[in-house]
């Protein structure tokens, strides 16, 4: 006798089944689980905020270090009792950044629970610019950062006759070119060339000096003004080197200047 039933076959899955996902009335997704994400984005957040109040996270200690402005040593240093992790900290460096042209660099690392440590950068002159009769502070990068005031400074005049754009905080120059500068002061001054200045030429990659006086060949300094031109695109050592030499040789047949900026060349008036 057969038996006959009426339930129904059961499936057998493997183990890489995977169940499907529960449906809503309207057949679209749980909306029970489409919240989850949400929820734990929610939940870490409240966590986060709620550690930050902890007054064990609420900064002690302000270390600063390379900051010679007491403002914003003054301003650091009043962060102490807000949270380690307040976006004040970033707004006032970011700020301090914008306000204040003489600084180059402001970062500050938190260090948990409660300490803070800031280290600023400044910038110092590496050449003076000159324009229209004023001048200016000009870092290693080329900065302009500053109306020149006070003491004389130990660092190469630079005349702009070209009327590059200066406004602070803008960039008047490469940093190659401002090392170029320095370079061909310091060549000059070891040749016992002495000059009154350096002049910015027909571009920013022609560059010029006012020599005031030179040694002769009979090695007696000799008192006269001229001119040279150089070209920055080529080694300043080897034009520095045949100024030199054409000074010895024919230094009282020049009257006004000489021009090296032609790779090779020397021409002289």
């Amino acid at each position: 006798m057969r038996q006959s039933g009426t339930g129904k076959t059961p499936k057998v899955f493997n183990t890489s089944y995977v169940p499907p996902k529960r449906l809503s009335a309207n057949g679209g997704v749980s909306n029970s689980l489409a919240w989850r994400p949400v929820v734990r984005v929610l939940f870490v957040v409240a966590v986060i905020f709620a550690l930050s109040r902890l007054p064990v996270f609420k900064i002690k200690q302000v270390n600063i270090e390379g900051a010679d402005n007491a403002l914003l040593k003054e301003e650091l240093q009043s962060l102490v009792g807000q949270s380690i992790f307040s976006s004040t900290v970033s707004r006032t460096t970011e700020r301090w950044l914008r306000q204040e042209r003489s600084l180059a660099a402001l970062t500050c690392h938190r260090g948990l629970p409660s300490s803070l440590s800031c280290q600023a950068t400044m910038r110092s002159p590496a050449i003076i610019w000159v324009q229209s009769g004023r001048e200016f502070l000009v870092d290693e990068e080329g900065v302009l950062y500053a109306e020149k005031s006070g003491q004389p400074l130990d660092v190469p005049l630079l005349e702009d006759r070209v009327n590059t754009d200066s406004n602070l905080g803008s960039q008047v120059a490469s940093r190659e070119i401002v090392e170029q500068v320095i370079r061909l002061k310091k060549i000059l001054s070891e040749q016992s060339v002495t000059t009154k200045s350096l002049f910015v030429a027909d571009s920013l990659y022609q560059l010029g000096a006012l020599i005031t006086s030179y040694v002769g060949a009979d090695g007696q300094p000799v008192q006269k003004e001229l001119t040279a031109l150089f070209i920055s695109t080529q080694p300043i050592e080897s034009q520095v080197k045949a100024l030199r030499t054409l000074l010895k040789e024919r230094g009282g047949s020049i009257k006004e200047r000489v021009d090296l900026r032609i790779p090779g060349y020397v021409y002289y008036k």
